[in-house]
């Protein structure tokens, strides 16, 4: 937490704006994490390539993260900087900023699908250079298995790329990386009080009964993540 003082400012902003962190996006990134570290014992220096309004920025640096954020608004840039963060723009490529096997994460929530094929391999090249053995590339992107995720696929004209679990493994392959988990995003139940509590785990269940036919019935029992967003870790050997 050495970083965390010059960061309370923070809580100054309005909702909309840069650092806000509200309660369920803190335990959604505490679940994640959970379930990304898996006996990983590296957890000291974090990327974050596309760092947005820096909601993600703020918790990493409440739990002790060196954070390194890369971002091509340059108005998010100017104000992360502004606020003491530690920031980039992404014309930098890692290696200009950190040395190679210095990171334990790479981060990307929503990012990759803004890319095409040869942006995605000279990302997670990048990603492999910079990572210690063991290190991971934790990626949210729409569901290219789901026949849900058209709305958050086709709704943002900047969208090259389509991803699907097929896709990871291919591109994981070429990059060098092992696939960790291909999966669908948590969905926290606990610490949210107990309307949250019920409809989250209503949702649950629906979601369970209903992918369960689906795979079966329509897509010959294949494993595929069938929510809107789909979760996929990289680990480096």
């Amino acid at each position: 937490m050495r970083n965390y003082k010059k960061y309370q400012n923070f809580k100054s902003w309005k909702p909309d704006s840069f650092g806000e962190i509200k309660l369920e996006e803190e335990r959604y990134f505490e679940e994640e994490f959970k379930l990304v570290q898996n006996g990983y014992q590296n957890n000291k220096v974090m990327i974050e390539i596309g760092f947005g309004n820096g909601n993600f920025s703020l918790w990493s640096i409440k739990q002790g993260y060196e954070y390194f954020g890369f971002e091509a608004i340059p108005e998010l840039i100017n104000t992360a900087k502004d606020l003491g963060l530690n920031v980039f723009s992404s014309e930098n490529s890692f290696e200009e900023v950190l040395t190679h096997n210095s990171a334990d994460y790479v981060v990307a929530w929503d990012v990759f699908e803004h890319l095409n094929n040869d942006e995605i391999i000279s990302k997670l090249l990048q990603c492999h250079k910079v990572l210690k053995s063991g290190g991971k590339v934790i990626a949210r992107v729409p569901s290219g298995d789901s026949p849900f995720s058209g709305p958050l696929q086709n709704g943002d004209f900047t969208h090259k790329s389509v991803i699907g679990s097929s896709f990871v493994r291919q591109i994981a392959m070429e990059t060098g990386f092992q696939v960790e988990d291909i999966r669908s995003p948590v969905l926290p139940l606990m610490g949210m009080g107990v309307k949250t509590f019920l409809r989250r785990g209503l949702i649950s269940i629906l979601q369970k009964i209903i992918f369960f036919l689906l795979s079966k019935i329509l897509m010959g029992g294949e494993k595929l993540v069938l929510t809107q967003n789909m979760m996929f870790i990289l680990k480096k050997p």
